[in-house]
């Protein structure tokens, strides 16, 4: 049987059991494709986030209970699916990360770092790490900077991400 493939769109999340086998995929250039994963109950989410924090935090677009939008800012996607995972049976301590994306993508970006508010690529690399490693959340694999963007495949059952660059290949996470 072959896999149901489920787009997960820009600041969208999905999360999904693998009662059938599942493929969730997207494409990020400076946004970050997170994909954590339980491999005991294999119950899966993947977050495309665009932003690194919500500074204002607050819910501006009435999202953060739902699938659309909850994944916009990096701190609201990791609670959000954290939330999600577990209420279908995910345990946070069993949980592994994989991470892709946070590309520079526009010439007028700046080197990087914390203070480089035009780096949001390396901001939300960076952001998505710091939150993973306050929450006990190991990164098991990431695919992260560089100048171009990737197509990033999460497969539900077996827990494997697989990203795909334009002129580079496949890599697995």
């Amino acid at each position: 049987m072959d896999a149901a493939e489920t787009s997960v769109g820009m600041g969208e999340l999905h999360v999904a059991d693998n009662k059938k086998d599942t493929v969730l995929t997207t494409f990020v250039g400076s946004c970050i494709a997170l994909c954590l994963y339980d491999p005991q109950s294999k119950v899966g989410g993947m977050a495309h986030i665009m932003l690194p924090e919500n500074s204002r935090n607050n819910d501006d677009d009435g999202s953060s209970s739902g699938e659309e939008g909850a994944a916009k800012y990096a701190d609201e996607a990791l609670e959000n699916t954290l939330r999600m995972m577990v209420k279908k049976g995910a345990l946070q301590g069993r949980l592994v990360a994989k991470i892709a994306g946070g590309a520079k993508i526009f010439s007028h970006e700046g080197s990087g770092g914390d203070n480089d508010m035009f780096s949001i690529g390396s901001r939300n690399a960076e952001s998505i790490k710091k939150l993973l490693t306050q929450k006990g959340i190991r990164i098991a694999g990431e695919d992260v900077g560089l100048n171009h963007g990737r197509w990033v495949r999460f497969n539900l059952n077996s827990g494997q991400v697989v990203v795909s660059m334009r002129n580079s290949g496949e890599k697995i996470l």
